[in-house]
C-alpha cells in the first residue's frame, strides 16, 4: 500500500461499508473472509464454494468452512472485525 492509499484508508473503509450495506441481500449475500492468514482464507473459500455447488455426486463428507474465518455480512459483524 502506498502513502496516498494509506492516507485515504478511512475514506475507503466508509465507501466499502456503504457499498456492502446497499448491495447485501439475503438472496445474494456478501460473504466476508477474515484474511490475516491467506492460506486459511483461501482454503475456507474453496470449502464454502464446494458446499454451495449443487452436484448429485458431491460427497456428504466434505469439510465445512471455518465460520470464524468466513461468514455472512452484517453491519454488526463488520464493526466487530474493525476492532
Amino acid at each position: 500500500m502506498d502513502d496516498s492509499a494509506f492516507k485515504r484508508w478511512d475514506d475507503y473503509t466508509v465507501a466499502r461499508d456503504a457499498m456492502l450495506k446497499r448491495t447485501h441481500d439475503r438472496r445474494v449475500p456478501w460473504i466476508l473472509v477474515r484474511s490475516d492468514d491467506k492460506k486459511s482464507a483461501r482454503i475456507n473459500i474453496i470449502r464454502d464454494l464446494t458446499q454451495r455447488i449443487e452436484c448429485p455426486d458431491k460427497s456428504k463428507h466434505l469439510t465445512a468452512p471455518d465460520r470464524r474465518r468466513l461468514f455472512s455480512y452484517s453491519p454488526a459483524r463488520l464493526k466487530r472485525l474493525a476492532r
